[in-house]
């Protein structure tokens, strides 16, 4: 899936690197503990975020990251849009909280074509979860789409 696909899905602006929207993401990775992202991320890769310091552009750029999705309507400062526009990656800013909890739900669907998920819950009660909550949450559906992506390659 390219990365402009991602962006109009998501309805994110973006705030640097427009020149590498044609981009093709495998993966994608939401966590704010930029440890996790080295130790489990592999090229290709679109990280969603809530940090907003250089440290994002540093391990985006050691682990060659395709872009970054700043969500839960976090604004980065100029620098560091600067920073990895430099580093030729793709700057995105997703500012509804309800829709960003969905995005690697929307994104890994499109990524690995699974036609039917049933998910646990329903949407309205996202609203009501933590911010912490909210970011294990989508790790959990990312992990459960790629099992069942895997388990499907396998049958």
């Amino acid at each position: 899936m390219k990365l402009s696909e991602v962006q109009k899905l998501l309805d994110a602006r973006v705030l640097g690197g427009e020149e590498y929207l044609d981009r093709q993401i495998e993966t994608c990775c939401g966590s704010d503990m930029m440890s996790d992202v080295l130790a489990f991320t592999k090229r290709n890769t679109l990280l969603c975020t809530g940090l907003t310091n250089m440290q994002v552009v540093r391990t985006a750029d050691m682990t060659e990251l395709s872009g970054v999705v700043f969500v839960r309507g976090k604004m980065p400062c100029e620098d560091i849009v600067e920073a990895a526009v430099e580093d030729t990656m793709v700057v995105l800013l997703k500012l509804q909280m309800v829709l960003s909890v969905m995005l690697l739900v929307v994104v890994a669907l499109h990524i690995f074509r699974v036609t039917q998920v049933v998910l646990p819950f329903h949407l309205k009660l996202l609203q009501h979860l933590n911010q912490d909550v909210l970011m294990v949450l989508q790790i959990m559906i990312v992990q459960f789409i790629i099992q069942v992506k895997y388990s499907l390659v396998l049958l």
